[in-house]
């Protein structure tokens, strides 16, 4: 991602970045075209999007003046972890809403930025989004990817809530909740392994979080809240 200024628009500061073509993906553009549309305190809007060339496209989207997750000393508290996820249930609920999957809710795509009344919390980059699910691809990092897109399986806008929860899960712990070894290891017992209860390795997490944690990690995603709003509740 590369900061850069609009010009046009009396010089403000603006993120630009290169979204690489996926094979097999499908047309991006129904989804960029809807996410053209969307404004959201927690998304991180998109302004221009078009190709460069055969092999990819760009992105220009408001700049958000913060780090990402993937850039701050772990674990982080509580609170600021309740408040991730606040923001993280409003800004899906606006893109699910619409009918969009966004397919790589990652560390890498949030951005923390200090806010007056403590941190607030950005979701970035929306290159993988897709109208409605994409059949025949594992779509997103598989680090963060729920076990159904794993096993190639029907799934829907709950997949997102799944990695969700595995952000916020990283946030408090530092680590997956599936253990430590090998990619395929790790990723392995997420598909055949219940997470475990979060108070096991945070105990000072309350046990609202920890009933909101299991229901973001459940393998089922018809377990799982069925969106935004059930968190925000």
């Amino acid at each position: 991602v590369d900061l850069a200024e609009d010009l046009l628009n009396g010089g403000r500061r603006v993120a630009v970045k290169r979204l690489e073509t996926i094979v097999g993906a499908g047309d991006p553009e129904p989804a960029a075209e809807v996410l053209r549309w969307l404004m959201h305190p927690s998304w991180a809007e998109i302004l221009d999007e078009g190709r460069l060339d055969e092999h990819g496209r760009f992105q220009v989207s408001r700049y958000v003046p913060g780090h990402s997750l993937d850039h701050v000393e772990l674990p982080r508290p509580v609170d600021e972890v309740l408040r991730f996820l606040e923001d993280g249930a409003r800004a899906l609920r606006a893109l699910h809403r619409r009918g969009l999957i966004h397919y790589d809710v990652t560390p890498g795509n949030w951005l923390r930025e200090e806010g007056p009344d403590g941190p607030r919390f950005t979701l970035t980059d929306g290159g993988l989004a897709s109208m409605g699910p994409v059949r025949g691809i594992a779509r997103g990092t598989p680090a963060f990817m729920a076990p159904e897109i794993l096993e190639g399986a029907p799934h829907d806008h709950r997949a997102d809530l799944y990695s969700l929860g595995l952000v916020a899960w990283r946030m408090l712990t530092g680590a997956d909740p599936h253990g430590t070894g090998g990619a395929g290891e790790v990723l392995g017992r997420r598909r055949r392994v219940a997470a475990p209860l979060l108070r096991r390795v945070r105990a000072d997490a309350p046990a609202s979080l920890e009933r909101i944690l299991a229901a973001l990690l459940e393998r089922d995603p018809e377990r799982r809240p069925a969106d935004g709003s059930a968190l925000l509740a």
